[in-house]
């Protein structure tokens, strides 16, 4: 657990999905944070509004300090975004759906702040936010309280720039 940094670990992985990569040791990532960065690139690729930017060449940073909380980001080398990194009190071992809206809130300030892109926009121009409902992460529409999505299936798989999301239920939000 070691490297030039202190003990930490590292792990980077492409927004296309592919699996993470150990930057300094051969411990694999818990498969809630693969799932929830799987989830979350998938969704960046639909209903962004503001500046064009290309995000295929960003990478997933994802590192573990001593204490097991995690930091997360993309070292954007080579890319038109770039590198950031957020760290809060989310421990390696947190359950899947918090990791899922926490990366999600995560990426979202990130672009709105930074990047000036707004993600995930919904039919009339309102940013979703990430929640935990039901033990599932989702996307919901702020004004009107419904479920649009489970963070990971906003866009069609087939059709990334569909303009119809595709919800899989309609819950209500408390």
């Amino acid at each position: 657990m070691h490297d030039s940094d202190g003990d930490r670990l590292v792990w980077h992985m492409s927004l296309n999905g592919a699996a993470p990569e150990p930057r300094n040791s051969g411990v694999a990532l818990p498969a809630a944070w693969g799932d929830a960065l799987r989830a979350v690139s998938h969704d960046l690729r639909c209903y962004r509004q503001g500046r064009a930017v290309d995000i295929s060449r960003a990478v997933w940073e994802i590192t573990v300090d001593e204490e097991y909380v995690v930091t997360v980001g993309w070292a954007a080398s080579g890319s038109e975004v770039g590198a950031w990194s957020r760290r809060d009190m989310v421990t390696i071992s947190a359950p899947a759906d918090e990791v899922t809206v926490w990366v999600a809130r995560s990426v979202q300030d990130e672009l709105v702040e930074h990047e000036f892109v707004q993600w995930p926009i919904a039919q009339g121009a309102r940013m979703l936010a990430p929640k935990v409902l039901e033990g599932r992460a989702i996307w919901f529409d702020t004004r009107t309280h419904a479920v649009i999505a489970e963070i990971g299936r906003l866009c069609r798989p087939t059709d990334p720039q569909s303009e119809q999301l595709a919800p899989e239920r309609h819950w209500s939000v408390p």
